[in-house]
């Protein structure tokens, strides 16, 4: 992730106070497709991802970060999205903005 602060990660649980509003946002937005338990949104039937949407390439598996994204969103390929929350906060700001 380029962004030093966000959720979920797999170096730390996301924090109670977080997990509700990243739950409360989701449910507004995605309704019954939304799983608090997964924190994915299930795939919709109107659209479908093509295969080479959301390939993952094999050397990028070794990642960390990138097993833990396959491990809790295995229908990514699928169309099923993790829903992610990245802080407005200055230290993300100025990362996001030195890496551009």
């Amino acid at each position: 992730m380029s962004l030093p602060e966000f959720w979920p990660r797999r170096d730390r649980a996301t924090p109670a106070d977080t997990a509700a509003f990243i739950d409360r946002l989701a449910s507004q937005r995605y309704g019954s497709d939304w799983n608090p338990e997964t924190g994915v949104v299930r795939r919709s039937g109107y659209k479908l991802l093509r295969p080479e949407t959301a390939p993952i390439a094999d050397e990028l598996r070794s990642d960390s970060d990138v097993s833990f994204f396959e491990a809790i969103n295995p229908g990514h390929r699928e169309g099923d999205m993790l829903v992610c929350l990245a802080p407005l906060t200055l230290k993300n700001l100025f990362s996001a903005v030195y890496r551009a």
